[in-house]
This record gives structure tokens, C-alpha cells and sequence, in this order.
């Protein structure tokens, strides 16, 4: 049976570089490996976390770094 990992991001927070950090486990991802599933909000209403760093929803969890660099990192790291 095949797992899908769900990676969920506000738009607001792609200023922090957060759709790199995604896009670059997409082009790293293999395809052995779970599917990846992303979604883009408008919002997620946690605007606390949102307003201060790079962070992501990885199978409704909060994933939060201070660089979209460790970012990426711990979406790797968690998967």
C-alpha cells in the first residue's frame, strides 16, 4: 500500500521562501517513495506562525523552520 504525505502552505508565507523549500522535495522526491500531495491556501489561520518563518502543514502537523533552507531539510528529515 502506497502512503501519500501531504505538504499544505499558505501563499502568505511563500515570501519566506516556502514554495522553494516544497519544490525542491518534489525534484528530489523518489518515486519509490510515498506520493507527495501539496496544496496552496490563501490561509490557514495559524497567521502567529505564518508572519515569522517558513513553515508548512506536512500531514496536518506544523513544520516550522527559520530558513526555507531547514525548511526543506526537516520536510526531508519528517517524511
Amino acid at each position: 500500500m502506497r502512503t501519500v504525505t501531504t505538504i499544505e502552505w499558505c501563499v502568505k508565507n511563500e515570501r519566506f521562501g516556502t514554495r522553494q523549500a516544497i519544490e525542491q522535495q518534489l525534484q528530489s522526491a523518489n518515486p519509490a517513495d510515498a506520493g507527495l500531495s501539496t496544496r496552496r491556501y490563501a490561509c490557514l489561520d495559524l497567521c502567529d506562525v505564518c508572519a515569522r518563518r517558513p513553515f508548512v502543514l506536512l500531514n496536518n502537523r506544523p513544520i516550522e523552520a527559520a530558513t526555507a533552507c531547514e525548511l526543506s531539510q526537516r520536510i526531508r528529515d519528517t517524511r
